[in-house]
């Protein structure tokens, strides 16, 4: 998931979007801790549900 993460990252930074920052604080804080070092075959809806069990367990501005 790195590597799709980078890219979405430079797809944000090519078309200029003004929200780039903002996604960098959320993948830096939020999604990389967790999905980083899984594989892209790995992600579904499972993982998708055990993330956000995690964040909302652990509140809006916690770290996973």
């Amino acid at each position: 998931m790195a590597k799709l993460l980078d890219d979405l990252v430079e797809d944000y930074a090519a078309n200029g979007r003004k929200s780039l920052p903002v996604l960098l604080s959320r993948l830096r804080l939020h999604i990389r801790p967790f999905f980083d070092k899984v594989f892209a075959t790995q992600f579904g809806t499972d993982l998708v549900k055990k993330y956000m069990k995690l964040r909302q367990k652990r509140g809006p501005n916690r770290r996973p």
